[in-house]
């Protein structure tokens, strides 16, 4: 009997680091994590909600070799058999214990670890293993957390990874920048990276590059909070993942721009003037200080921060 609606075959194949083989059961399941506070001689309790523990997906893949691929299947195009051959690269694949990439046929790509590998030989089957798999989510890359050390490429992934699932979305957002500007995030990006020492004066005043970055991505996760969907989590996932590399590149701007300090303007001088005892450039006093552009002299006691590192 033909499926009238055969929803699954139109569903991107499970792979786990580039690695597919045939699936009959994907499982995605998670739980909350709550705390019970209980009165004595009270019945029942309080709960508190701590938080959703991490989202767990388990799979059913099946190397047998008398299966036959569906169009798209990619595990038919390697032309090697699923056993033992692909079977043996996938389990060398589950034993890496560092994070990979999980795509998941609704939820795209995770970052994930492999929790547990089973594979059974049976005598009733001939043709291959049945291998059932549980993977689960993780915030975090194991680069950032043993290395600490941010990468501009790193942010810049994000970014083009956030502009392709607006792309597709289900419903079109966009998400303005502060002063109403509409630019890919992979544009704000480049923007953003070229000014690690030099901030633009609109940047500046909003608190830099980032902060905008990070501004339209909480604008964007609420247009995407309004719409009821399984399939805006791949998206709320990615823009997640941009807040926290604009937030990493805004730290690395602050640890190498340069040292500055205040100075108590004495008496009315042009700025060109207080740029030269400065030692500052004419351009740094403006961008420090955006209030003082348009003024013929600067005021008395007016405080003016400036670069110390060039200072007299």
């Amino acid at each position: 009997m033909a499926i009238a609606f055969d929803v699954l075959s139109k569903l991107t194949e499970l792979s786990w680091r580039g690695l597919s083989a045939p699936a009959s059961m994907i499982e995605t399941a998670f739980e909350q994590s709550m705390a019970e506070h209980m009165r004595p001689g009270e019945d029942e309790a309080r709960i508190e909600s701590l938080g959703r523990n991490p989202l767990q997906v388990s799979a059913t893949l099946h190397f047998r070799n008398a299966i036959f691929a569906a169009p798209g299947d990619s595990w038919k195009k390697k032309n090697i058999p699923l056993y033992p051959d692909q079977w043996t690269e996938f389990i060398d694949a589950c034993a890496e214990a560092s994070t990979g990439d999980l795509v998941h046929p609704i939820l795209g790509t995770i970052k994930a670890k492999l929790v547990s590998f089973r594979s059974v030989l049976s005598a009733d089957k001939r043709d291959g293993e049945d291998v059932n798999v549980v993977w689960r989510r993780t915030l975090e890359d194991d680069s950032a957390i043993f290395n600490n050390v941010f990468n501009y490429a790193d942010v810049q992934s994000a970014a083009a990874a956030l502009d392709t699932q607006i792309s597709i979305m289900p419903v079109q957002v966009q998400a303005a920048d502060p002063d109403g500007l509409i630019e890919t995030f992979l544009e704000a990006v480049n923007k953003a990276t070229t000014a690690v020492d030099q901030i633009d004066l609109a940047a500046r005043q909003f608190g830099g590059v980032a902060d905008r970055i990070v501004y339209r991505c909480e604008a964007l996760m609420d247009a995407c909070e309004r719409v009821t969907s399984p399939q805006m989590w791949p998206a709320k996932n990615t823009i997640n993942r941009m807040i926290e590399a604009s937030r990493k590149m805004q730290r690395e701007q602050l640890k190498k721009a340069k040292p500055t300090s205040i100075y108590i303007n004495p008496k009315n001088q042009t700025i060109p003037m207080l740029a030269v005892f400065l030692n500052n450039k004419v351009g740094d006093i403006i961008t420090l200080n955006p209030s003082l552009m348009g003024l013929d002299f600067v005021p008395v006691r007016q405080a003016v921060r400036f670069y110390t590192s060039s200072a007299r």
